[in-house]
């Protein structure tokens, strides 16, 4: 798809990746060489680097956890059973989906709304301990809480940046990262919309 969507917008794109994804897990349920195929070809995408590139760091997540759902890839061992266990590795992700919004207010606002949902005050970590590098070291550590604890932050980043309304390019990208590494991708996620975590 990749020479055929940079004149795509962002929400273009969002829309024929997800179609993409669906004809892919329908595939996987009816063809077992479909589902060796897609998984020597996603193999090859998980380990080239991002770079930088949050659009491709999105859907290495989003396809690293389709791979792991169709191939019944288990989970660790549950270590943790609240969020609070593991608060400085939540931090990381809220304050990552704050710092995604332009204004001072909202930010602090989206912090708090997620803290409600964790029923914890959450900080606001500095924009620079918040990076890409950060988030995948913090869902690697979150792969230790229990299930319905990483729902339970799922839940508290859609409160979050559902703060002013709006969701910008950054969120929507973010989001569907953050929650497909938590096992919990959301089910839409597009630019303007609200968001449903599945």
């Amino acid at each position: 798809l990749k020479p055929h969507i940079d004149h795509y917008s962002l929400s273009e794109r969002l829309m024929l990746f997800d179609a993409a994804i669906n004809v892919i897990r329908q595939a996987a349920q009816q063809s077992k060489s479909d589902l060796h195929a897609f998984c020597n070809r996603a193999a090859i995408f998980l380990s080239e680097p991002d770079d930088g590139d949050l659009f491709r760091w999105a859907w290495r997540n989003c396809v690293a956890q389709v791979v792991a759902q169709v191939q019944e890839q288990p989970r660790p061992e549950p270590k943790y059973g609240d969020c609070l266990d593991m608060l400085p590795d939540c931090e990381t992700l809220i304050s990552a989906l704050a710092w995604a919004n332009d204004s001072e207010v909202m930010r602090s606002y989206a912090l708090q709304r997620a803290g409600n949902v964790l029923h914890s005050e959450l900080r606001l970590l500095p924009a620079e301990a918040c990076g890409l590098s950060a988030i995948d070291a913090a869902i690697e550590n979150l792969q230790y809480l229990a299930p319905k604890a990483r729902r339970q932050l799922a839940l508290a980043g859609s409160t979050s940046i559902e703060t002013d309304s709006k969701l910008n390019d950054t969120e929507a990208l973010l989001m569907r990262g953050i929650c497909s590494g938590l096992g919990y991708p959301p089910t839409t996620i597009l630019p303007g919309q609200p968001v449903k975590i599945g």
